[in-house]
């Protein structure tokens, strides 16, 4: 019975295999060649995308006739559309970033939208009809878009899509930069080049990554995520009450290249670069975020220099909170196999109504007639409410203990053995991913409520997987489940 047994193990093997991917099999061994070439692409697919929305839409760069439709607040609202379609069809189609079909769509999406904003330009008395169109569409492209570059970087482990979300937010200036100078030729040029150039990117880039095994019904971090959205919605609110009153304009808050956001991305990748894996995360939301947050309400926005100071605080402050949703979001993504479609698309759901929502409450004040003096108070009271808040919304450093860019050294020469059994023992009885790296902690030493707080799961559900590990390779005990790693190996 034992042999016609292992020959069962050995004749699922083979299938099993492909569902043990990313999340265990490439775990320790570094940012590959391939990793590499993935980052870069999606560095490019990210500064297209949102270089095309910055010239358009968020940062109007490209002159454009003026007309009653606002075309920013419409973009606004079809992108959120765009996500909350993600979200939904999430537990449908688990994954769109290996389906040619939503990377023909959002070309398509966002050629259409390019073609119908540069034709205002040409037919002033269709001006509006052609913008809200533009807007619209424009809007489900780059919601799609960003979905399918969000689905992407989850390929990737946590510190290699951290520095492809930083970096990219850099270079991204570095493109629209010299469009903008070459004037409205080389923007609408630009803009269509982005719009065909952008989903096949992205698909390139993905092919240089394993790919990752998806669950959608995986436990997550429940709490902790919703702290991360409800941060990265109140400071979307806050400033998109104030855009109306400054205008949508490059380098602006609320713009992709906005000064506050750039400098931020750029002080975080220095810092990781420098001090690697004694980086950590909480200490950025514990200094850089409370500091530029009440310089943010503090400073006043009555005299020149001072608001220029305050809306590059603004902008900071946007920017650590969506790097902290990047990191939070990525991370329970690699470890747990969720699906990034359902946790990115509820996140930028949410965020993208209430700065609807921030962007609407201005303009509806606006036309009522009240004062900008007025206004700036009810920022202030708004800007006040959100760094309130943040106290107590903040992630806990034992929220973010178990988030860390880098896996632990190892401390002695028997840990590599430890996950090379786990990898052996997972790929022979088909193991999933999460089985694997309990039976991995396992074979350190560590009981159920360490395996739980690491893991950041249930001990119900250690318990759970723990008496699923032993079914399927037929032991009783730890004893026997060290003995066969040792045979593996």
């Amino acid at each position: 019975m034992r042999e016609t047994h292992s020959e069962d193990s050995q004749e699922r093997q083979a299938p099993m295999q492909a569902e043990i991917r990313t999340g265990t099999q490439t775990r320790g061994e570094g940012i590959s060649f391939g990793a590499c070439r993935a980052i870069a692409l999606l560095m490019v697919a990210y500064a297209l995308f949102h270089g095309w929305a910055d010239i358009f839409f968020i940062g109007e760069i490209v002159d454009l006739p003026t007309t009653a439709c606002n075309s920013h607040q419409v973009f606004i609202l079809f992108r959120t559309l765009g996500f909350f379609a993600c979200f939904a069809l999430s537990y449908r189609l688990t994954t769109i970033a290996n389906r040619r079909g939503s990377h023909l769509a959002c070309a398509a999406l966002l050629t259409m939208g390019t073609a119908l904003m540069l034709t205002s330009a040409f037919a002033p008395e269709a001006a509006a009809f052609l913008q809200f169109g533009g807007a619209g569409v424009g809007g489900l492209g780059i919601g799609l878009a960003s979905m399918l570059w969000f689905e992407s970087i989850t390929l990737l482990k946590p510190p290699a899509a951290l520095a492809c979300y930083l970096l990219s937010a850099l270079i991204t200036l570095s493109l629209i930069t010299p469009l903008y100078a070459a004037g409205f030729e080389a923007l609408a040029a630009g803009g269509f080049a982005a719009a065909v150039l952008t989903p096949l990117v992205i698909w390139l880039g993905t092919r240089f990554v394993a790919a990752r095994r998806i669950d959608p019904w995986a436990l997550t971090n429940a709490r902790l995520i919703t702290r991360a959205i409800t941060l990265l919605s109140l400071f979307g609110f806050a400033l998109a009450f104030r855009e109306p009153m400054i205008g949508n304009q490059m380098f602006a808050s609320g713009s992709y290249t906005a000064v506050g956001s750039l400098a931020m991305a750029l002080i975080i990748l220095v810092g990781v670069a420098i001090w690697g894996p004694r980086f950590r995360i909480s200490f950025v939301f514990r200094i850089l975020l409370p500091l530029t947050a009440v310089a943010f309400l503090l400073l006043p926005a009555q005299f020149p220099l001072m608001g220029i100071i305050s809306d590059t605080c603004g902008s900071a402050c946007d920017e650590l909170v969506k790097i902290l949703c990047i990191v939070i979001l990525t991370h329970q993504c690699w470890r747990n196999g969720a699906s990034a479609l359902r946790l990115f698309g509820l996140a930028y759901t949410v965020h993208g109504a209430l700065v609807f929502l921030g962007g609407q409450a201005c303009l509806v004040l606006m036309a009522q007639g009240v004062s900008e003096a007025d206004l700036s108070a009810w920022f202030n009271i708004i800007a006040a409410l959100a760094i309130a808040a943040t106290i107590f919304i903040l992630p806990n450093d034992q929220d973010l203990a178990p988030i860390s860019l880098y896996e632990e050294e190892a401390d002695s020469p028997a840990e590599p053995d430890d996950e090379d059994a786990a990898r052996a023992v997972a790929l022979r009885f088909g193991l999933t991913a999460r089985e694997s790296e309990i039976l991995e902690l396992m074979l350190k030493g560590k009981g159920i409520d360490d395996i739980a707080a690491e893991l950041v799961i249930a001990r119900e559900t250690v318990k759970t997987h723990r008496r699923n590990l032993f079914l399927k390779c037929e032991i009783h005990s730890e004893e026997e489940l060290r003995g066969l790693a040792r045979r593996e190996t």
